[in-house]
């Protein structure tokens, strides 16, 4: 979440909690800034601080909660019984959208007290907080097109632990990556009736593949953005006169801005183009405008190389600070700010 909101990690010390209620009663007491949890009573105490604002919650930040993970020899001498377990899990997660009732019971008999359901109105609930990920979500997951997507985020995840300090003990090479993930169980799955699911899940909203679906923002939505987390780069800047994107801006974009963009779902990436006005070069607002809109376009070209979708891009220009203005100070417009917003 720190890289994410562009936060120095050297800059921040952490205080490792036993559990949430301990974070959210450092942070009551002033001990701590901030803090990150998942929702309970705690955090919604700690929100509801009189000076608190919420900076990202999981509408715009997505992590992987539950995955699979399968030692060595097993996957060389126990194969069937792996294969057993992938299928009893996509056969409970169907019974929790087909079968929410039966679903419930069965969980309070195994530990009302740890799972937190007795009704099938808890279990609702608490599925309301989390994305399920159905057979055929993990089927698409698997494919060939968004098996190297997975890689990304793997790597990313590396790329994370680094930046707070931690080492990777086994880094992956790229070439070792496909080895760390094997789809030949959720590929299996393929056409099995009983663990294939017809209604959708409670919380559908499950996202991780090569092409989002991403919804263009109406004029009325564009008006009431809102920043949601402060980037490592919040603006690149221009050769005065030019729309050319240079080295230095594009490195920024691809370190700075791309993984905050590949990190998070239902945000959108304000860009702001902006020119400088200097004295005694025949410009006007039109033609100033023009450039500056032009700078925006062309930030927004280089993202789309890398996948990006064009409706997740918002353009605009900002007035430059001043009209025909000394060399020094019309530089200061050559720029594109950016920021990540959501409606």
């Amino acid at each position: 979440m720190l890289r994410v909101g562009g936060v120095p990690v050297g800059d921040v010390t952490r205080f490792g909690q036993e559990n949430l209620n301990q974070a959210a009663r450092r942070y009551l007491t002033r001990e701590a800034n901030g803090m990150i949890g998942w929702s309970s009573g705690d955090l919604t105490e700690a929100a509801n601080r009189p000076d608190s604002t919420v900076l990202m919650d999981s509408d715009q930040f997505r992590v992987t909660m539950d995955v699979v993970v399968s030692g060595a020899k097993a996957l060389e001498t126990r194969r069937p019984a792996l294969q057993a377990f992938h299928d009893a899990w996509f056969e409970a997660t169907k019974m929790t959208i087909e079968q929410p009732d039966k679903a419930a019971q069965a969980m309070a008999r195994w530990s009302k007290g740890y799972t937190g359901v007795g009704t099938t109105k808890d279990l609702q609930d608490a599925l309301g907080e989390f994305a399920q990920a159905t057979v055929q979500d993990n089927q698409t997951v698997m494919g060939d097109q968004n098996l190297p997507v997975l890689y990304e985020r793997y790597k990313e995840a590396q790329a994370v632990w680094r930046s707070g300090g931690r080492e990777v003990l086994h880094p992956l090479r790229d070439a070792d990556l496909p080895t760390v993930f094997d789809p030949a169980f959720v590929r299996k799955t393929t056409g099995e009736a009983a663990l294939t699911t017809t209604r959708p899940p409670v919380n559908p909203t499950f996202h991780l593949t090569a092409k989002a679906e991403v919804k263009g923002l109406t004029p009325e939505q564009q008006q009431r953005l809102t920043t949601v987390a402060v980037l490592g780069v919040d603006q690149v800047r221009f050769p005065s006169g030019s729309s050319t994107l240079p080295p230095e801006a594009q490195q920024d974009l691809e370190q700075q801005v791309l993984p905050v963009l590949r990190s998070t779902v239902g945000t959108y990436l304000r860009i702001e183009g902006s020119a400088g006005w200097p004295a005694g070069r025949g410009l006007d607002e039109s033609k100033v405008n023009a450039l500056a809109f032009e700078r925006a376009r062309a930030v927004q070209s280089y993202l789309i190389k890398f996948g990006v979708p064009v409706d997740r891009l918002v353009l605009s220009t900002v007035v430059p600070r001043c009209r025909e203005c000394a060399e020094a100070d019309a530089r200061r417009d050559d720029r594109a700010g950016v920021s990540l917003v959501t409606p």
